[in-house]
């Protein structure tokens, strides 16, 4: 059974909820999995299912954003869309700035509704386009770009201090980690929008392993990841980075070498082949690979392509 999209409705309007759900639910996407007509409703529920919750924009005014921080506690992966009657650009600014992920008006379309919740669980920030003669939209989401929280992962004190100097000056807040077991900590608890990781820390592949752990995690792997290295990328038009390492290992002059860093040149999509001291093969897809040295244009443009 193809897996559905956990919503929670959070509205004091029964009416409003229930035409909600009904709209929804003509989606096989979708399945509403709880109703709140108040926070402390909201925070009774089992949030720990719950990816989305489509949240009345009045309860964040009047709570003044507590109930984003409470429900992040539970959950730190649940994205918020906002239902909204409001055009203040100065508040929308704050609804974003604090933790929401998209604003809609509460008469959207089905179409809309869907577009603002696939955007959000994608790590976009997602605000309609009716709002456009009230707002500047580009703008405001401009402006929120630097509040994203990158995690850098990276044994070596002058990659760090260079890559850190690199995004603070674009404005986004820096958590460092030097291993992995640093790294999954920190990540739990700051919740980084994108992660940056050295391979050789601790042990020869520790990074690879890291991103593995990113990648299995529930809380977790909905982070991008960047693998960062001086390995040679290979780069081809495949449409299947999977079946382009099979397909590579199969070639003599690929066959012996310990790893394999190989990118889809139309997708983007990236795929690490490597062996261990056991000879073991192990695969995982990450969203891209940064060069080292970091190359400032292409490092901040590599990072804003995925947090968007």
């Amino acid at each position: 059974m193809e897996h559905k999209i956990a919503l929670a409705l959070a509205d004091s309007s029964p009416i409003y909820r229930k035409a909600l759900r009904t709209i929804l639910g003509k989606s096989d996407l979708f399945e509403v999995q709880a109703e709140a007509e108040d926070r402390l409703d909201l925070m009774a529920q089992n949030l720990k299912i719950i990816e989305v919750v489509l949240i009345d924009i009045e309860w964040l005014l009047q709570d003044h954003f507590h109930v984003v921080r409470q429900v992040r506690l539970k959950n730190p992966n649940i994205r918020f869309v906002a239902l909204s009657l409001n055009t203040d650009e100065l508040f929308f600014s704050k609804v974003l700035s604090l933790g929401v992920d998209a604003i809609v008006p509460k008469h959207a379309s089905r179409g809309e509704m869907i577009e603002a919740i696939q955007s959000v669980l994608n790590r976009q920030i997602y605000i309609s386009e009716s709002y456009q003669s009230h707002i500047n939209i580009s703008q405001l989401i401009s402006n929120v770009m630097k509040t994203k929280k990158v995690l850098l992962v990276d044994d070596d004190i002058d990659v760090i201090t260079i890559v850190k100097a690199i995004l603070l000056k674009e404005g986004f807040e820096v958590y460092t980690a030097s291993n992995k077991t640093e790294a999954v900590k920190l990540a739990h608890e700051v919740n980084p929008d994108l992660a940056i990781l050295d391979v050789m820390m601790t042990t020869h592949y520790e990074g690879f392993e890291l991103a593995k752990s990113f990648k299995e995690d529930v809380q977790l792997k909905r982070i991008p990841v960047l693998i960062q290295s001086s390995i040679e990328i290979l780069i081809s038009s495949d449409h299947s980075v999977i079946d382009m390492a099979k397909f590579m290992r199969n070639q003599a002059q690929y066959k012996e070498l310990d790893v394999l860093l190989i990118k889809d040149i139309n997708s983007g999509r990236a795929v690490i082949d490597y062996r261990t001291s056991d000879n073991q093969s192990h695969w995982l897809e990450v969203e891209g690979f940064l060069k080292k040295p970091a190359e400032a244009d292409y490092l901040i443009n590599t990072i804003r392509k995925w947090i968007k």
